[in-house]
């Protein structure tokens, strides 16, 4: 999974999607958008405003294209806060990783800077980077035909330690722009395109990198959200090609406050996971003064 594909359930009382942001491609990630249309008329004001708390739990495990098994444990905290016409979102990573030298992680993303360093696997664990997103709806979608559009922009700050391989150690930033368009009441497609400013770390050259995600949505009655997603983005590393994996998920809203996630991912490149799934919990609440 992408470090995109973490931001990929952003919700709200009025909205709910997945922004994957790489992983959150990333998670973020994810973090990717999907707006579930069809909220009570007085969530549309303009003034209303949200605040969200998500905790995640989310397993990788593949050889990204070492010989070697890597196994990642990601666990962030997500704190966002959202208006009808702007988003920003905080995400606070916990990592564990059990595989070989020779890998590094970004945005919460197995990067495999030199596969073929196979040598005694080692346990890692520690602070990730923190990653700051900001989102701006030009077009804020209120009705089942009307698309949401929106500016992206996102900043990954070097706590992680970088002696450990738990990051690059060096600030990356990216912007992008998100296309969502409803279709009736219960399907909604998305796309999005982003661009990527990679920092250099002393002892790599790695490459800026363009990413792309699409899917589509649909809502399995008043309490739920299924959701396919592709995601693809360039390696960082020259010559290792693209990045591809699928993501099928599930949202369950028991009530107006609160979300469970499960969702599973499937890499389609030998430099992604080979499987991976998330649990995760949010619980919104309705700041408005």
């Amino acid at each position: 999974m992408s470090a995109r594909l973490m931001l990929q359930r952003d919700c709200s009382a009025w909205s709910c999607g997945f922004r994957s942001g790489k992983l959150p491609a990333s998670i973020a990630g994810v973090f990717l958008l999907a707006a579930l249309l069809g909220s009570a008329p007085s969530h549309a004001a303009e003034q209303q405003r949200w605040f969200t708390a998500e905790f995640d739990l989310v397993f990788l495990t593949g050889d990204y294209g070492a010989d070697e098994t890597t196994d990642l444990l990601y666990a962030p905290l997500i704190l966002k806060s959202q208006g009808r016409r702007y988003a920003f979102t905080f995400t606070f990573p916990f990592l564990v990783v059990e595989g070989p030298p020779g890998l590094l992680i970004g945005d919460g993303s197995v990067i495999p800077v030199d596969p073929e360093n196979a040598g005694e696997t080692v346990r890692r664990s520690g602070v990730g980077d923190l990653i700051m997103k900001g989102e701006y709806f030009f077009i804020a979608g209120d009705t089942s035909r009307r698309p949401w559009v929106s500016a992206l922009g996102k900043l990954k700050i070097p706590t992680a330690n970088e002696e450990e391989g738990l990051g690059t150690g060096e600030l990356d930033w990216s912007v992008g722009v998100s296309y969502t368009q409803p279709f009736g009441s219960r399907f909604t497609g998305f796309l999005e395109v982003s661009r990527k400013q990679v920092g250099d770390p002393p002892t790599f050259d790695f490459d800026d990198t363009t990413a792309g995600l699409a899917g589509v949505s649909v809502r399995l009655g008043s309490k739920a959200l299924a959701y396919l997603v592709y995601d693809r983005d360039d390696s960082i590393v020259p010559g290792l090609g693209v990045g591809e994996s699928l993501n099928l998920g599930l949202n369950v809203f028991p009530d107006e406050r609160w979300r469970l996630s499960v969702s599973f991912f499937g890499g389609l490149s030998e430099t992604r996971e080979d499987f991976g799934i998330l649990l995760g919990a949010a619980r919104t609440w309705n700041v408005t003064r």
